[in-house]
């Protein structure tokens, strides 16, 4: 049986995305019968996870976090070219492994493979729908197992140590001691004012901890800033240019301190304790990083509310949480 999945999502939900990838992977037995279209960045898992199927890297607008430059419509069509070269498997099925809403792109792009069976959203093939979905279904990595025929008894339940390759997983008697602190999210309505991560620093610095700024190219400019508003140096950027290094930043360190964003999965895959602060934006039920040792978390009356940016002029989800609370959950 030969099977598309179709999962151009973000990194953080692309990692969401493994336990159930590693149990399809294991029913079908063979690498060729399974193959995956996935957005760009995501194709760098191929090299951290040999056992992963066939990825094959798409351009996709709604996973960008900015569309500057980017051809829309050219990047479709790609995608169609790209799916359409790949008809040539004979597909006996095609997955839409989504995790929430329909994306019109990868119905269209099962399309082009000319899969023969389809799944997606709550078992329906419809074109250019978007169609809201129950909220009692759990978290979203079941939500993505439910996308599979239940026959084929995809759970999405499998431990990342079962998976994750030794070099990437914390243990206790490896590690170094400093506090990773990961400030930054892919929306603002995400992030916790840089006034506290600053306060944060400033006081586990302190008390004699070891804390560091995870960053990457696009933060890196961010997290200088953040630096000298906690009267810190240069030293303490962590720079990550991969995926594959923020996986080893995490498991050498004790603990880290993330919002809701992709950092957060990856130290559950790692195994890396977490202290996560959660915004009003989504539900830690559903959204919240599998394993964390804390999720702060104070919803406001606004909650849930799905968007990028916050419209109150004070935020209130994140101003509820307080450096206070932080440093207490990473005593604990």
């Amino acid at each position: 049986m030969k099977v598309l999945i179709i999962k151009p999502d973000h990194l953080g939900d692309f990692a969401l995305a493994l336990p159930a990838l590693w149990e399809a992977q294991s029913f079908l037995g063979s690498p060729d019968n399974l193959h995956v279209i996935v957005w760009q960045p995501n194709a760098e898992w191929k090299k951290i996870l040999p056992w992963l199927p066939n990825l094959h890297p798409v351009q996709h607008p709604k996973y960008e976090r900015t569309t500057r430059g980017i051809d829309v419509a050219r990047s479709v069509w790609d995608g169609i070219k790209a799916a359409s070269g790949l008809s040539v498997h004979g597909f006996d099925w095609g997955v839409e492994m989504t995790s929430s809403a329909h994306d019109q792109h990868g119905k269209i792009w099962m399309r082009a493979a000319g899969c023969r069976c389809s799944r997606g959203l709550n078992d329906k093939f419809r074109f250019l729908l978007n169609e809201k979905t129950s909220q009692g279904e759990g978290h979203q990595i079941l939500r993505m197992a439910m996308r599979f025929p239940e026959q084929w008894g995809i759970s999405g339940k499998t431990p990342p140590q079962v998976f994750m390759p030794h070099k990437y997983r914390w243990s206790q008697e490896s590690l170094s001691d400093p506090v990773l602190l990961a400030p930054w999210a892919g929306t603002t309505a995400k992030q916790w004012p840089l006034e506290r991560w600053a306060e944060l620093l400033r006081v586990l610095h302190k008390q004699g901890r070891t804390a560091r700024l995870l960053v990457t190219e696009d933060t890196r400019v961010q997290g200088e800033r953040l630096a000298k508003m906690a009267s810190a140096d240069a030293g303490v950027l962590l720079h990550s240019s991969s995926i594959g290094e923020t996986l080893s930043h995490l498991k050498n360190s004790a603990l880290v301190v993330a919002t809701d964003t992709g950092v957060a999965h990856f130290a559950w895959l790692v195994g890396t304790p977490l202290v996560q602060l959660f915004s009003g934006t989504a539900d830690p039920a559903r959204w919240g990083a599998i394993g964390a040792s804390a999720i702060l978390h104070h919803p406001p009356s606004c909650a849930v509310c799905r968007l990028e940016s916050c419209p109150r002029p004070a935020h209130d989800c994140m101003l509820a949480i307080t450096v206070d609370e932080v440093l207490g959950a990473i005593q604990r």
